[in-house]
């Protein structure tokens, strides 16, 4: 199957940095399962650190791609998509929102770090957690914190 798609490979690197982040959040995630994984990174790093196209909930669309795509590649926590997730932590340390969804990236972002192994202070103001608050492991059917699964 992955041979029958590659046609559609420079389509889904153009669609990578569309303005929506969910449409650019799906390509990186077919283009990281299609081999792709340098453009896929570049994307989601894109996604996470353009804070002039992308808004909170882009953020949380990529953060919860690059949560499930670590279930079975735990690879794509590279140094480089690592510092990206701290730059989004520090961002919104620096910059806090409040609302009723703007809290996601701020549950996301720590646990993906805290499972990665990462230590980084968190402001628990306005909907974030501090480090110790998740778990890297999750009971068996506990949901994902910060996402509707």
């Amino acid at each position: 199957m992955k041979d029958a798609a590659r046609p559609v490979i420079s389509a889904l690197k153009e669609a990578a940095y569309d303005r929506s982040g969910s449409v650019a959040t799906l390509a990186a995630e077919a283009l990281y399962g299609l081999g792709e994984k340098e453009a896929a990174l570049q994307a989601y790093i894109n996604i996470l650190q353009d804070i002039n196209v992308y808004d909170y909930s882009d953020r949380n669309w990529a953060l919860n791609s690059i949560d499930i795509i670590h279930e079975l590649s735990p690879e794509i926590a590279s140094p480089e998509l690592i510092n990206a997730v701290k730059n989004v932590v520090q961002y919104r340390n620096d910059n806090p929102i409040s609302g009723s969804v703007a809290g996601y990236e701020m549950r996301t972002a720590p646990y993906l770090l805290q499972k990665w192994g990462v230590e980084m202070e968190v402001s628990n103001e306005r909907g974030g957690f501090a480090p110790g608050d998740f778990r890297a492991e999750r009971p068996a059917g506990a949901e994902r914190p910060g996402t509707n699964l």
